[in-house]
C-alpha cells in the first residue's frame, strides 16, 4: 500500500506493507486524510536540519537520546537513530474511511469512521487505530469532511477529545488527501 513519509526536508510516497489487525484495535481503509498548514508543514521543515541541531535544539529528543545510550549503548543507538533517519517517518494524524476489519466490539466492518493521533491516522491506504481514537461517523457527513473532524469537532467516543491548539484555537486543514 503507499504511505507519505517524511524524510531529510521531504515528504515522499513509499510502497510498505499494510497494517494487521489487533485486538482493541480497528483497521481502516482510509478514504480522506487531512493535511495539517502548521504542524504537518513544520515538521517537514524541521526534519530537514541536520540531526545534530535538531537534537540540540529539543530537549525532550536530548534526554530520550541519553535514556536510550543508557540503557542500549551507544552502538545500538546509533543503529537506531540511523535507521529512523534514514527510513523516514509517517505523517498525519486525522483521516476518515470504512472499517476493513475489526478488533473492537465497538466498530463493526463497513462503517465509516474518523480517526485520529499520530501515529495511526497516518497519510496511508490502510490505518490501523486504537478503538479510543475513532468515532463512527454520522448519517450526513461524508468520508472528506470526517477526515477533519479531528481539527474541527469533539469526537465522542468511549472517552472525549480535545481537539484545540495549546492557544484554544482550532486549526484549520487546507488540503485533503483522497486515498482511494
Amino acid at each position: 500500500m503507499k504511505q507519505v513519509l517524511l524524510k531529510k526536508g521531504s515528504a515522499y510516497p513509499a510502497d510498505v506493507p499494510a497494517p494487521m489487525p489487533e485486538p482493541g484495535m480497528i483497521l481502516v481503509r482510509a478514504e480522506y486524510s487531512c493535511i495539517s498548514a502548521g504542524t504537518e508543514l513544520a515538521g517537514i521543515q524541521n526534519s530537514g536540519a541536520p540531526l545534530i541541531k535538531r537534537v540540540l535544539e529539543s530537549p525532550e529528543l536530548m534526554r530520550r537520546g541519553f535514556e536510550m545510550l543508557k540503557e542500549r549503548g551507544v552502538k545500538d543507538t546509533m543503529e537506531f537513530v540511523k535507521g529512523k533517519y534514514e527510513v523516514g517517518t509517517p505523517l498525519g494524524y486525522s483521516a476518515a474511511g470504512v472499517v476493513s476489519e475489526s478488533g473492537s466490539a465497538l466498530f463493526q466492518a463497513g462503517e465509516r469512521v474518523a480517526c485520529m493521533g499520530a501515529s495511526y491516522a497516518n497519510h496511508a491506504g490502510y490505518i490501523l487505530v486504537p478503538q479510543n481514537l475513532a468515532a463512527k461517523l454520522p448519517k450526513g457527513v461524508d468520508c472528506k469532511e470526517g477526515s477533519k473532524w479531528t481539527k474541527t469537532k469533539k469526537l465522542k467516543t468511549n472517552r472525549k477529545i480535545t481537539t484545540k491548539t495549546e492557544t484554544g484555537k482550532l486549526q484549520p486543514c487546507f488540503l485533503l488527501w483522497r486515498l482511494s
